[in-house]
Formats: C-alpha cells, sequence, structure tokens
C-alpha cells in the first residue's frame, strides 16, 4: 500500500508541475500576442529601426509558434485530448456550438472581470512559478531562438530559389 501512495504522490507532483508549466508558456504566449497587436497599432514603434521591429516580430512569432508546440505536448502528457473551449459546451462532444454574439460579449466581460478580480494574486503566482520553473523556460527561450534561426534559413532558402 506505501508503494502505491509513492506512485500516487509521484504522479501528482508531475501533474502539478505540467500545469504550472503550461500555466508559465500559457502567459508567455499572451505576452507575445498583445506585444504583437502593440507592434501592428505602432505603439512600440517610437525610436525602433526597421531591423529591430522585424527581429521582435520574429521572435514574438516564434515564441507563439512554440508555445502551441509546448502546449500541445503538456496536455498530450497530461492525457488531454485536442479540442477547444467550445467543446465543453457542446452536449454530446461533437460540433462546437454556435453561440450568439451577445453570449459571445457576456463571456467576454465575465472574463474580463475574472483576470481584473485574480490580477494581483496572478502576478504573485507567476513570480513564484517563473523562479521555479526558471530551467524549463530556459529551454523554452532556446527553442525560441532554434525556431528563429530555422525560419530565418528558410526564408533566405526560398529567396535563393
Amino acid at each position: 500500500m506505501a508503494g502505491d501512495d509513492g506512485r500516487r504522490i509521484h504522479e501528482l507532483e508531475m501533474m502539478c508541475q505540467l500545469l504550472e508549466r503550461a500555466l508559465l508558456v500559457q502567459e508567455k504566449r499572451v505576452w507575445s500576442q498583445q506585444t504583437l497587436k502593440q507592434l501592428e497599432e505602432e505603439q512600440r514603434v517610437k525610436g525602433s529601426t526597421v531591423t529591430e521591429l522585424r527581429r521582435a516580430r520574429e521572435f514574438l512569432e516564434s515564441n507563439l509558434r512554440v508555445a502551441k508546440e509546448v502546449l500541445d505536448r503538456v496536455a498530450a502528457d497530461l492525457g488531454y485530448e485536442n479540442g477547444g473551449v467550445r467543446k465543453v459546451l457542446s452536449q454530446d462532444g461533437g460540433e462546437e456550438p454556435e453561440l450568439p454574439a451577445h453570449l459571445d460579449k457576456q463571456l467576454d466581460r465575465v472574463d474580463a472581470r475574472e483576470r481584473e478580480a485574480g490580477q494581483s494574486h496572478l502576478k504573485a503566482m507567476f513570480r513564484e512559478l517563473t523562479r521555479r520553473h526558471d530551467s524549463f523556460l530556459a529551454e523554452v527561450a532556446e527553442q525560441v531562438k532554434d525556431d528563429v534561426t530555422l525560419n530565418q534559413d528558410l526564408d533566405a532558402m526560398a529567396g535563393n530559389l
């Protein structure tokens, strides 16, 4: 019995670690999306060169690609199937339901209130999680750098054709 308990505790610890990592990667993904939007709206352009803006865009887009891959791997490790949030709303687990526009707006408002209500708590939690998962985040940063290099090489090869 003690062996089973130890094994279960280990499984739960691993699950918590995977969930924490998913949360951190998701936060990185959201930040990248917001920063890309600001670049598009030229809010972060002042004093930046075209090369700097291009490089920033490449890294942000790479962040998004790598985050998707990492989140997919974590979800698979946790045993989740690939599916969207709207599938939760479907009764039979089949097609995602079409929601009326007013319901989408209401859900957006609820989400916004929840984000505001938990913002300070989330910041403290992210600081702690970041500290605990520095090595994992360093690995993700390396993947982003590799992805940027790969895409630059592919673009160069496409230009030479």
